[in-house]
Protein backbone atom coordinates (compact mmCIF):
# COMPACT_ATOMS: atom_id res chain seq x y z
CA UNK A 1 0.00 0.00 0.00
CA UNK A 2 1.25 3.46 -0.77
CA UNK A 3 -0.04 7.02 -0.79
CA UNK A 4 1.06 9.50 -3.42
CA UNK A 5 0.29 13.17 -3.44
CA UNK A 6 0.82 16.31 -5.43
CA UNK A 7 -0.62 19.80 -5.18
CA UNK A 8 -3.77 18.93 -7.06
CA UNK A 9 -4.80 15.45 -6.04
CA UNK A 10 -4.20 12.66 -3.57
CA UNK A 11 -4.22 9.03 -4.67
CA UNK A 12 -4.82 5.95 -2.55
CA UNK A 13 -2.85 3.04 -4.03
CA UNK A 14 -4.01 -0.34 -2.74
CA UNK A 15 -3.74 -2.28 -5.99
CA UNK A 16 -6.97 -0.78 -7.32
CA UNK A 17 -7.82 1.95 -9.70
CA UNK A 18 -10.22 4.81 -9.02
CA UNK A 19 -13.41 3.40 -10.46
CA UNK A 20 -13.94 -0.30 -10.35
CA UNK A 21 -11.60 -1.96 -7.90
CA UNK A 22 -11.04 -3.66 -5.56
CA UNK A 23 -14.02 -6.02 -5.71
CA UNK A 24 -13.31 -8.44 -2.90
CA UNK A 25 -15.60 -11.44 -2.60
CA UNK A 26 -16.01 -12.53 1.01
CA UNK A 27 -17.49 -15.80 2.11
CA UNK A 28 -19.22 -16.66 5.35
CA UNK A 29 -15.96 -18.08 6.70
CA UNK A 30 -15.35 -16.20 9.95
CA UNK A 31 -11.56 -15.91 9.57
CA UNK A 32 -11.96 -14.52 6.08
CA UNK A 33 -14.58 -12.06 7.39
CA UNK A 34 -12.23 -10.93 10.14
CA UNK A 35 -9.45 -10.29 7.63
CA UNK A 36 -11.88 -8.29 5.52
CA UNK A 37 -12.97 -6.26 8.57
CA UNK A 38 -9.33 -5.37 9.23
CA UNK A 39 -8.90 -4.37 5.59
CA UNK A 40 -12.00 -2.15 5.76
CA UNK A 41 -10.61 -0.44 8.88
CA UNK A 42 -7.25 0.09 7.19
CA UNK A 43 -8.86 1.48 4.04
CA UNK A 44 -10.95 3.88 6.14
CA UNK A 45 -7.80 5.15 7.86
CA UNK A 46 -5.99 5.66 4.55
CA UNK A 47 -9.04 7.24 2.92
CA UNK A 48 -9.50 9.70 5.78
CA UNK A 49 -5.77 10.51 5.83
CA UNK A 50 -5.77 11.23 2.10
CA UNK A 51 -8.69 13.65 2.34
CA UNK A 52 -7.53 15.30 5.55
CA UNK A 53 -3.95 15.79 4.36
CA UNK A 54 -4.87 18.91 2.40
CA UNK A 55 -8.27 19.63 3.96
CA UNK A 56 -9.18 22.66 6.01
CA UNK A 57 -12.73 21.40 6.63
CA UNK A 58 -14.21 18.31 8.29
CA UNK A 59 -14.26 15.11 6.22
CA UNK A 60 -17.70 13.57 5.65
CA UNK A 61 -17.98 9.90 4.63
CA UNK A 62 -20.91 8.21 2.91
CA UNK A 63 -21.16 4.42 2.81
CA UNK A 64 -23.50 3.62 -0.07
CA UNK A 65 -25.05 0.17 -0.51
CA UNK A 66 -27.64 -1.29 -2.80
CA UNK A 67 -30.31 -3.36 -1.08
CA UNK A 68 -29.59 -7.07 -0.74
CA UNK A 69 -31.38 -9.81 -2.69
CA UNK A 70 -35.16 -9.45 -2.69
CA UNK A 71 -37.69 -12.28 -2.47
CA UNK A 72 -38.82 -12.74 -6.07
CA UNK A 73 -41.62 -15.12 -5.01
CA UNK A 74 -43.60 -12.28 -3.44
CA UNK A 75 -46.16 -10.78 -5.81
CA UNK A 76 -45.88 -7.23 -4.53
CA UNK A 77 -44.22 -3.97 -5.47
CA UNK A 78 -42.55 -3.90 -2.07
CA UNK A 79 -40.98 -7.35 -1.54
CA UNK A 80 -38.97 -8.29 1.52
CA UNK A 81 -35.48 -9.76 1.40
CA UNK A 82 -34.95 -13.37 0.47
CA UNK A 83 -33.05 -15.73 2.79
CA UNK A 84 -29.91 -14.92 0.80
CA UNK A 85 -30.62 -11.21 1.18
CA UNK A 86 -31.08 -11.50 4.94
CA UNK A 87 -27.77 -13.34 5.19
CA UNK A 88 -26.09 -10.57 3.20
CA UNK A 89 -27.58 -7.94 5.52
CA UNK A 90 -26.07 -9.75 8.49
CA UNK A 91 -22.69 -9.85 6.73
CA UNK A 92 -22.91 -6.10 6.18
CA UNK A 93 -23.46 -5.61 9.93
CA UNK A 94 -20.48 -7.83 10.72
CA UNK A 95 -18.37 -5.94 8.20
CA UNK A 96 -19.22 -2.54 9.71
CA UNK A 97 -19.14 -3.69 13.32
CA UNK A 98 -16.10 -1.58 14.21
CA UNK A 99 -16.96 1.38 12.01
CA UNK A 100 -18.33 4.47 13.74
CA UNK A 101 -21.58 5.42 12.01
CA UNK A 102 -23.64 8.47 12.99
CA UNK A 103 -26.77 7.90 10.87
CA UNK A 104 -28.49 5.23 8.80
CA UNK A 105 -30.72 6.20 5.87
CA UNK A 106 -32.95 4.11 3.63
CA UNK A 107 -35.56 4.61 0.94
CA UNK A 108 -39.04 3.71 2.26
CA UNK A 109 -39.06 0.11 1.00
CA UNK A 110 -38.76 -3.17 2.87
CA UNK A 111 -35.76 -4.40 0.88
CA UNK A 112 -33.67 -1.29 1.50
CA UNK A 113 -34.64 -0.97 5.17
CA UNK A 114 -34.07 -4.66 5.91
CA UNK A 115 -30.60 -4.44 4.35
CA UNK A 116 -29.40 -1.89 6.91
CA UNK A 117 -31.60 -2.96 9.84
CA UNK A 118 -28.90 -5.17 11.43
CA UNK A 119 -26.42 -2.27 11.27
CA UNK A 120 -28.94 0.17 12.76
CA UNK A 121 -29.75 -2.27 15.56
CA UNK A 122 -26.08 -2.85 16.24
CA UNK A 123 -25.36 0.90 16.40
CA UNK A 124 -28.59 1.69 18.29
CA UNK A 125 -29.67 4.07 15.53
CA UNK A 126 -33.06 4.75 14.01
CA UNK A 127 -33.37 4.19 10.26
CA UNK A 128 -34.30 7.49 8.66
CA UNK A 129 -36.23 7.59 5.40
CA UNK A 130 -35.09 9.61 2.42
CA UNK A 131 -36.70 9.97 -1.03
CA UNK A 132 -35.53 7.59 -3.75
CA UNK A 133 -33.48 10.41 -5.30
CA UNK A 134 -33.62 13.98 -4.06
CA UNK A 135 -30.58 16.23 -4.30
CA UNK A 136 -32.03 18.69 -1.78
CA UNK A 137 -32.33 15.89 0.78
CA UNK A 138 -28.78 14.72 0.05
CA UNK A 139 -27.51 18.25 0.67
CA UNK A 140 -29.41 18.29 3.97
CA UNK A 141 -27.90 14.96 5.03
CA UNK A 142 -24.41 16.21 4.17
CA UNK A 143 -24.90 19.40 6.17
CA UNK A 144 -26.46 17.64 9.16
CA UNK A 145 -23.72 15.02 9.45
CA UNK A 146 -20.74 17.01 8.23
CA UNK A 147 -17.54 15.49 9.54
CA UNK A 148 -19.25 12.18 10.34
CA UNK A 149 -20.07 8.88 8.62
CA UNK A 150 -23.48 8.05 7.14
CA UNK A 151 -24.72 4.68 5.86
CA UNK A 152 -27.23 5.01 3.02
CA UNK A 153 -29.23 2.16 1.44
CA UNK A 154 -30.59 2.56 -2.07
CA UNK A 155 -31.21 0.86 -5.40
CA UNK A 156 -29.32 -0.30 -8.48
CA UNK A 157 -30.27 2.85 -10.37
CA UNK A 158 -29.98 5.35 -7.50
CA UNK A 159 -26.76 4.51 -5.64
CA UNK A 160 -24.58 5.33 -8.68
CA UNK A 161 -26.57 8.55 -9.26
CA UNK A 162 -26.05 9.55 -5.63
CA UNK A 163 -22.33 8.90 -5.96
CA UNK A 164 -22.24 11.01 -9.14
CA UNK A 165 -23.99 13.84 -7.30
CA UNK A 166 -21.71 13.67 -4.26
CA UNK A 167 -18.55 13.65 -6.37
CA UNK A 168 -19.75 16.06 -9.05
CA UNK A 169 -19.05 13.55 -11.82
CA UNK A 170 -20.91 11.32 -14.27
CA UNK A 171 -18.52 8.38 -13.98
CA UNK A 172 -20.83 5.86 -12.34
CA UNK A 173 -23.54 3.98 -14.21
CA UNK A 174 -26.44 1.87 -12.94
CA UNK A 175 -25.68 -1.53 -11.47
CA UNK A 176 -26.88 -4.61 -13.29
CA UNK A 177 -30.16 -5.73 -11.77
CA UNK A 178 -28.60 -9.06 -10.77
CA UNK A 179 -25.62 -7.40 -9.05
CA UNK A 180 -25.76 -7.19 -5.26
CA UNK A 181 -23.24 -6.55 -2.52
CA UNK A 182 -21.56 -3.37 -3.76
CA UNK A 183 -20.22 -1.01 -1.10
CA UNK A 184 -19.11 2.43 -2.26
CA UNK A 185 -17.28 4.53 0.31
CA UNK A 186 -16.77 8.19 -0.52
CA UNK A 187 -15.04 10.74 1.71
CA UNK A 188 -15.12 14.43 0.86
CA UNK A 189 -14.97 17.87 2.43
CA UNK A 190 -17.47 19.51 0.07
CA UNK A 191 -20.36 18.35 -2.09
CA UNK A 192 -19.88 17.99 -5.84
CA UNK A 193 -16.14 17.43 -5.52
CA UNK A 194 -14.29 14.21 -6.47
CA UNK A 195 -13.11 13.37 -2.95
CA UNK A 196 -11.80 9.81 -2.55
CA UNK A 197 -13.82 6.74 -3.51
CA UNK A 198 -13.33 3.08 -2.61
CA UNK A 199 -15.50 0.42 -4.27
CA UNK A 200 -15.78 -2.95 -2.54
CA UNK A 201 -17.94 -6.01 -3.04
CA UNK A 202 -18.98 -8.10 -0.03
Amino acid sequence: MSVKSNRRKLYVCVNFDYLLQPRFQISENRKEMQRFEKLITLLFVVLMWCVQANAQQPVTTFILVRHAEKDMTQSTNDPDLSAEGRARAMRLAALLEKTEISAVYSTPFKRTRRTVEPVATQKKLMIQNYPVYDETELKKIFTTYKGKTVLLSGHSNTVPRILNFLTGTSLYSDFDDSEYGNILIVSLTELNTPGNVIWLKY
